[in-house]
């Protein structure tokens, strides 16, 4: 059996495909790009391209020894969409029904018989194609700043959790540090002499969670390498950190609007407690979708999943951004052991508001994170017995139904579609 018939079995049945898109086992390496703040381009975020080693080097290859496609100032986004290699072996894979050996998490959802990640893309990047000369969906996950300490989150996503890097050091770190500098570190140091002190004896270590675009001269270089493809663009998905807080997503927001590109839709995934005044001129344009994270409506639960966020604050920001009457508004669970039984209410809370919901699991992303830094949140970790009782009362949940027939349906789709996962 082929990944791509465990694939079908999950495919939407109101969607149509035709044969030839029925065989095509993930659409994501045709239709999408994920940019992150390193400047690394992958077809999804999901993936983890391997380090390895090429005996003959070829005129496509970005990086001998890792085999990245990278972006760097000078560089095209549309030649690297057309020329690197790694994305042509992502494609003939999936045009084949198979699954690249990158895309470890999609063939261990199958393997387990689970709804794979990869259906995710059927539906992104508007119609589907294997010829796009760029692609139709651009994810940028250009920073990590961001305004808050969410439990389930890390330095690589967070600047709130770097910074406590020097706080929450290692005790083999702490004392190597304590020998070099002379004197006793009761409660650690500040990031910026933990940073000094890393750079020393491991260069590498903090560099990942810098961004390269936190140079304007590379931020304005990028800007102009999405300019150049930003009117052949279905949808640009920001996702942080937080992207208001960010410095380069202010600057790609007043590009877009520069342009204006007739058919481009944009879509942000935020936090929800920053609502400035790029978020309030987004809320008034068409075509822009906000993707709100709110993992529970629970004020206990939620100030301990998302640390130094207000629930108060996020749910009067979802209002006003609904009252412009423009842009779509949704939210988004990040689905966890400490909040997977509050799942009916937030479905029903998402219907009774007239909003999308959406649920994202805690996985390994791309090498930025393992099955054991998650292990003691993720629900897929827990055992049979747990997961079986789990989808019991998930399947014998009271739902609020929603007014809106769209949202009802797609709501429950999206609900059931995790149930599927209890496996």
């Amino acid at each position: 059996m082929k990944y791509v018939d465990i694939i079908n079995k999950y495919r939407r049945e109101d969607e149509t495909f035709s044969d030839v898109e029925r065989n095509v086992s993930c659409w994501a390496p045709f239709q999408s790009i994920h940019i992150n703040k390193r400047g690394e381009l992958k077809v999804c975020p999901f993936i983890a391209r391997s380090e390895v080693e090429y005996e003959d080097t070829t005129k496509f290859e970005l990086d001998k020894n890792t085999h990245r496609a990278r972006w760097e100032p000078g560089k095209s986004l549309r030649d690297i969409w057309q020329n690197d290699m790694g994305f042509e072996e992502v494609r003939d894979a999936s045009v084949t029904g198979d699954l690249h050996e990158w895309c470890r998490y999609c063939k261990e959802q199958c393997d387990k018989d689970k709804p794979a990640s990869s259906l995710d893309f059927d539906w992104v990047g508007g119609e589907r194609d294997l010829n796009h000369p760029v692609p139709k969906e651009i994810e940028l996950e250009l920073s990590n700043t961001c305004n808050l300490k969410c439990k389930f989150c890390s330095p690589y996503h967070s600047t709130q959790h770097m910074l406590d890097m020097g706080r929450d050091m290692p005790d083999d770190i702490k004392n190597e540090m304590e020998k070099q500098l002379g004197r006793k570190l009761p409660n650690g140091v500040e990031f910026s002499e933990y940073k000094r002190f890393m750079d020393k004896i491991n260069p590498q270590l903090l560099s990942r969670f810098e961004s390269i675009y936190d140079d304007p001269e590379v931020a304005d270089a990028f800007i102009e390498a999405l300019r150049d493809i930003i009117h052949e663009v279905e949808n640009l998905n920001f996702t942080g950190g937080e992207p208001f807080a960010q410095a380069i997503v202010h600057k790609i927001i007043k590009m877009v609007e520069e342009e204006n590109p007739e058919n481009l839709n944009i879509q942000i995934t935020t936090n929800g407690s920053i609502l400035n005044g790029y978020a309030r001129k987004l809320a008034q344009r068409p075509k822009t979708t906000f993707t709100v994270s709110l993992d529970s409506i629970d004020p206990e639960i939620y100030k301990d999943l998302r640390r130094r966020g207000d629930l108060n604050k996020v749910l009067k920001h979802i209002e006003e951004l609904q009252a412009y009457g423009v842009a779509k508004v949704g939210c988004s669970f990040v689905v966890s052991k400490d909040n997977v039984y509050t799942l009916p209410d937030i479905l029903s809370f998402c219907n009774s508001k007239l909003l999308t919901f959406s649920y994202h699991i805690l996985s390994p992303m791309g090498g930025t994170s393992t099955p054991k830094d998650i292990e003691p949140w993720a629900v897929e970790a827990e055992t049979k017995e747990y997961l079986s009782e789990l989808k019991e009362f998930l399947l014998n949940a009271d739902i609020t139904p929603c007014k809106n027939r769209y949202i009802d349906e797609r709501n429950a789709r999206m609900y059931n579609q995790y149930i599927e996962r209890l496996k």
